[in-house]
């Protein structure tokens, strides 16, 4: 605390007429006592917020995990919206939850070539334990995707048997033998069946396949070693 030390010697010498060695008359010192106090107080604090400021100053320099990968639900339900394509263009209409729904850490594996999100053990048994086998709670609301801060698409939490007829980017959890995977379909087509592999197909859901294949969610997942492509 050699800050404070410093401060209060200056103090002291303010009190005693910059004089370190004399003592303060007796009458003055009691008359004065209360101000002596208030300032002796006042040099505490600042002594104490110069200590904070220069811990701050070296934190701040330090290197912070950042979220790089991040699906977020929104305060938006697509059975009263008539969503489209062109309805979820403006990413910035949609107000994210304070945390996200999954991020880069719950997630073990992304299958590229299935746009399928295998999570954790421990992810897996927190959103089990959460929602039960799949978030039922969270069905139909819109999602969106986000990578190193930035909002690359938006979708709907769905499953595979809404009467829904979603020409958009979904999402539709599943539980395999304990694991919750979150898969990603280009639309409501796929929810039952596996990622879309022939050309047709393809062609025909071009825009979602564009969407959710985003060049940087790959780069991130490469980046961080959990990306699997077929070889």
């Amino acid at each position: 605390m050699k800050a404070i030390f410093d401060t209060n010697v200056l103090i002291a010498a303010f009190l005693h007429g910059g004089n370190l060695c004399q003592a303060p008359d007796p009458g003055t010192h009691m008359n004065r006592k209360p101000i002596y106090e208030f300032i002796l107080i006042l040099g505490i604090l600042a002594s104490l917020l110069g200590h904070a400021k220069e811990a701050f100053s070296e934190g701040a320099g330090m290197e912070r995990t950042a979220i790089r990968f991040a699906i977020y639900l929104t305060d938006k339900n697509v059975a009263a919206g008539g969503y489209s394509y062109e309805a979820l263009a403006d990413l910035d209409q949609f107000t994210l939850g304070l945390e996200p729904f999954i991020t880069e850490n719950d997630i073990k594996l992304y299958d590229w070539e299935k746009q399928d999100l295998v999570l954790t053990e421990v992810a897996s048994e927190r959103m089990i334990k959460k929602y039960g086998v799949r978030p039922i709670m969270e069905i139909t609301k819109i999602f969106v995707v986000a990578v190193d801060g930035k909002r690359i698409y938006a979708g709907a939490m769905t499953y595979p048997e809404t009467a829904m007829y979603l020409d958009f980017p979904i999402i539709v959890p599943a539980n395999e033998n304990g694991r919750f995977i979150v898969r990603i379909r280009p639309s409501i087509l796929y929810a039952f069946s596996s990622y879309p592999g022939d050309k047709k197909q393809k062609e025909r859901h071009a825009k979602g396949i564009a969407l959710i294949e985003d060049p940087r969610i790959r780069k991130v997942f490469k980046e961080i070693g959990k990306l699997a492509e077929a070889s």
